[in-house]
């Protein structure tokens, strides 16, 4: 029988009030539901584990430097699909180039898909998450010309009756 061992030092840490924890000067985000509790912080050399009632409830890379906040944007998604307003200049979208990128050139007239989509998908890695909204974007764009063109020919089709109408009233054939 060999023991693992954890090179790691374990602590309790306090959420605050904007889901997150102090570690080394720096702030990690936990899910927003844990705001207020008390969390177990295993401190590796590279990275950081939380736990909430002996589960894991979420892991970040460590960063070097003062004061910085380290954000996962699935931390938030209840508040953003409360708040949508509040997505595009928040920290969690701004400390996610990928997203942020994404978000301002397809989804910024379109925030709660964005939400829904990061909500649906919120399992899977960054690389296919990113893939599934460039993916989803195009069948978004698609599915509007399609739209935009069963409303042209709709339009199209009430000023041609519309005519019709006018010139059968004109003519005293109506």
């Amino acid at each position: 029988f060999k023991a693992d061992l954890d090179v790691a030092t374990v602590t309790t840490a306090k959420v605050d009030k904007y889901s997150t924890v102090r570690i080394e000067n720096n702030f990690y985000s936990v899910p927003e539901l844990l705001v207020g509790e008390k969390v177990t912080v295993k401190n590796y050399l590279k990275d950081i584990e939380v736990f909430y009632n002996h589960k894991k409830v979420c892991q970040h890379n460590k960063k070097d430097g003062k004061s910085e906040y380290i954000i996962d944007i699935m931390h938030y998604l209840r508040t953003f699909n409360v708040k949508p307003g509040a997505l595009k200049n928040s920290a969690a979208l701004v400390n996610n180039p990928d997203l942020k990128t994404i978000f301002d050139k397809y989804y910024s007239t379109q925030t709660k898909l964005f939400i829904t989509l990061l909500y649906q998908h919120k399992d899977k890695s960054k690389e296919e998450l990113n893939k599934i909204l460039l993916n989803n974007h195009s069948y978004v764009e698609r599915s509007k010309v399609i739209e935009d063109n069963i409303l042209i020919a709709s339009n199209s089709q009430i000023d041609l009756y519309t005519n019709l109408l006018k010139g059968i009233r004109q003519h005293g054939k109506y």
